[in-house]
């Protein structure tokens, strides 16, 4: 039995990535529903060929505007927004009827996703607000990075089982539709309206720091965070990319001040460990080398960040800490412990453990 939700993709030259997209949840819901804004490949024949009502719309430099037009056209009673380079991860599994249930009765409840975004061989995971009654007090806001409101206000969140992987933060993918530049551009514009404003400080620093320009980055992740405070749900997110961006700049100072107050609010956050074990490996000093061990140890012992609390990288707390542990012991001659670290690593599926174990062989 298919359920009453109506999927909604908003989607512009996706014709390489929409029909996985459809064809991973159109067997389990009433409706699909796709608002292509001006694609010149085969995006909106494929999707039509998928089963997908496809309506043509205009871009508008304004990804929030474009949602809540998309949404006015949905009419099952819940909603599940998709980008059309995206796939539901587990469609099979999920009882679609009860996720609904979840939201009968509470007008003001939406769900939240598990969204792993796919780089290469590195997977970051977050939870985002997608699954909602299908009302005309849900509407969307900001030109992009837009948030789900109800009502004008944040709604009341749940967790839902619907894993989704995302496919549009890969390298290839950036360089195909240059999706960096426009997102630049959009996020100025939003900043311009609202000046000061933390979360978009925040999107526009973590944007420059995955385009590799990390002095632009710095600038705006610091902004975000003195304009922002740990009753900010996306606080964590700031520290944890700006102590990315000072690793990668080696601000090295900078970035222990910054982890020392980001632990003591956050110390059950695996990344900043991850990120300062990380750092103490690029300081390249005796001092700094004698704590290695302790940090991915302590990544190890927290494991991989609960995505329910936080935007993390799947590994900082299993394969990538126990493959940085071996890494240690193989340099420091313990041999025995390096072999231990890189078997886990590679049982947990991480192709350089073996690597590193064929070498000790």
């Amino acid at each position: 039995m298919k359920s009453s939700i109506s999927v909604c993709i908003l989607a512009k030259d996706e014709e390489g990535t929409i029909k996985d997209c459809i064809r991973s949840i159109n067997h389990f819901v009433k409706e699909i529903i796709v608002l292509d804004t001006g694609s010149t490949d085969r995006t909106r024949e494929v999707a039509a060929s998928e089963g997908a009502t496809v309506i043509e719309g205009i871009w508008g430099n304004d990804f929030g505007k474009l949602r809540n037009e998309l949404i006015s056209y949905a009419t099952q009673p819940y909603i599940l927004m998709l980008d059309a380079d995206e796939r539901v991860m587990n469609s099979e599994s999920i009882d679609f009827e009860y996720e609904i249930s979840l939201l009968q009765n509470a007008p003001n409840r939406a769900g939240r996703v598990e969204i792993n975004n796919i780089n290469g061989d590195r997977i970051s995971v977050t939870k985002i607000t997608r699954f909602f009654p299908n009302s005309s007090e849900y509407r969307y806001s900001g030109r992009i990075h837009e948030q789900l409101l109800y009502n004008g206000e944040t709604p009341e969140t749940i967790s839902t089982k619907i894993k989704l992987e995302h496919y549009g933060y890969s390298e290839q993918a950036i360089l195909l539709k240059n999706k960096i530049i426009r997102n630049q551009e959009l996020l100025l514009k939003q900043l311009a309206d609202h000046p000061n404003e933390p979360y978009t400080l925040f999107q526009i620093g973590r944007t420059y720091l995955v385009n590799k320009q990390y002095d632009e980055a710095s600038f705006y992740l610091i902004e975000a965070y003195n304009y922002s405070n740990d009753k900010m749900s996306f606080y964590p997110s700031i520290i944890q990319a700006l102590a990315a961006t000072y690793l990668r700049m080696g601000r090295w100072n900078e970035l222990l001040a910054l982890l020392e107050i980001g632990i003591k609010t956050y110390p059950d956050y695996t990344d900043l460990y991850y990120i300062y074990g990380s750092a103490l490996v690029e300081m390249k000093t005796v001092e700094a080398f004698k704590l290695i061990p302790t940090a991915f140890e302590r990544c190890v012992e927290l494991g991989d960040a609960d995505p329910n609390k936080y935007e993390g990288e799947k590994g900082s707390g299993t394969h990538l800490a126990h493959y940085n542990l071996g890494l240690y012991y193989e340099l420091s001659a313990n041999l025995e412990k390096a072999k231990y670290h890189y078997v886990i690593s590679s049982q947990l599926g991480f192709e350089l453990a073996n690597t590193r174990l064929a070498r000790l062989s």
